[in-house]
């Protein structure tokens, strides 16, 4: 037998080794006894965070868009507010509205003059009080972020369409909350719904929220029309 043929067993071996390896690598560093453990550091984080927002003053900046098939954008709207906390109230100011080249900023801060801010999302999946609501199981981690845990969850109820549908991206060092990607968990509504929420805004207690993104599309056909929304948060962390 040839020397070559000597070897190629034992580089298929190390091949074979090298791929275990990666695959170890790849799997989630959670086990499910750890579980409960990170989800209930996660709560804390992101029950804070949840505090700290109805509590820091914030600018937020907005690009909605209404887009075809291809993608290309049909409408555009261009917003950037600050949103100020006040005595348990969020009032906002407006600094600049663009819609598709037209500056209606003026008109913009005549129609929102003296209203009051209402909460704009629901509870997060993470949540401690929401936490009862879903199921989580280990996801393999990503290239990028290969040091947070990547859970996906799901409502219990496979019958509670008013709850979300998605993935969670954790920092294990900190139990911050980095990343959250959900949809509803109702297939038979009429519109579509993918959102994706960073936190990338770290404080000593929690990750603050920084960017979305989101995408809205109708389920009847033939309309391809949808509407892509991004949109940046800046807290002032010095505020009281």
């Amino acid at each position: 037998m040839s020397r070559e043929k000597k070897d190629k067993p034992r580089q298929v071996s190390q091949a074979s080794a090298t791929l275990a390896s990666l695959a170890l690598v790849a799997v989630a560093p959670v086990h499910a006894a750890e579980l409960p453990s990170l989800l209930a550091r996660v709560g804390l984080s992101v029950e804070k965070a949840d505090h700290a927002m109805r509590r820091l003053d914030y600018v937020e900046r907005s690009v909605d868009e209404q887009r075809n098939e291809a993608g290309k954008a049909l409408h555009r709207v261009e917003k950037e507010r600050r949103v100020i906390q006040s005595e348990g109230k969020r009032r906002q100011e407006i600094v600049s509205v663009v819609q598709d080249g037209h500056d209606l900023t003026a008109p913009t801060r005549l129609a929102a003059m003296g209203k009051q801010m209402d909460d704009e999302a629901g509870p997060s999946p993470l949540m401690p009080d929401e936490q009862k609501k879903y199921t989580f199981s280990p996801m393999p981690t990503d290239a990028a972020t290969p040091g947070w845990v990547h859970l996906a969850f799901k409502p219990r109820d496979a019958h509670a369409s008013d709850l979300l549908v998605g993935e969670a991206w954790i920092d294990p060092s900190t139990g911050f909350l980095r990343r959250l990607r959900f949809q509803p968990a109702d297939e038979t509504a009429p519109q579509k719904m993918d959102v994706t929420v960073e936190y990338g805004q770290l404080t000593p207690d929690c990750a603050l929220q920084s960017k979305m993104e989101a995408t809205i599309e109708p389920r009847v056909e033939p309309v391809r029309q949808r509407l892509h929304s991004q949109v940046s948060y800046h807290f002032d962390v010095k505020s009281p």
